[in-house]
């Protein structure tokens, strides 16, 4: 039987930052991070209808971190969600991140997975 997917803003303990939105009167869009209570880093990027998500397992963190890092040594605190917030926050075109994040992902080696709502 497939795991239930629940909705990430019902997680409790989870922790989000936003790296990109859009909000007009004929479109609103979001992209952010969400460091859930297990350790899972979940990216998502939808609307109040779809969404999308890139899924870092807890066990894979710690390779993403190394990655954002790019050979840098982590400030001390700095948590995976400002490391993504500063590689990929704060755009100001209107293309968000998600598919660079992916293509991030994928060409360092990070495991991840793909689900949709």
């Amino acid at each position: 039987m497939p795991e239930e997917i629940i909705p990430i803003t019902e997680h409790p303990g989870a922790t989000s930052v936003t790296l990109w939105k859009v909000e007009s009167s004929s479109h609103n869009w979001l992209v952010d991070a969400i460091l859930d209570a297990m350790g899972d880093v979940w990216i998502g990027s939808g609307d109040h209808v779809r969404g999308w998500y890139a899924i870092i397992r807890a066990k894979h963190v710690p390779q993403l971190q190394s990655a954002l890092a790019d050979g840098a040594q982590l400030r001390s605190g700095q948590s995976v969600l400002d490391q993504l917030a500063t590689r990929f926050g704060n755009r100001a075109d209107e293309r968000g991140p998600f598919e660079d994040i992916k293509e991030f992902l994928d060409a360092n080696a990070v495991p991840w997975e793909s689900q949709s709502w």
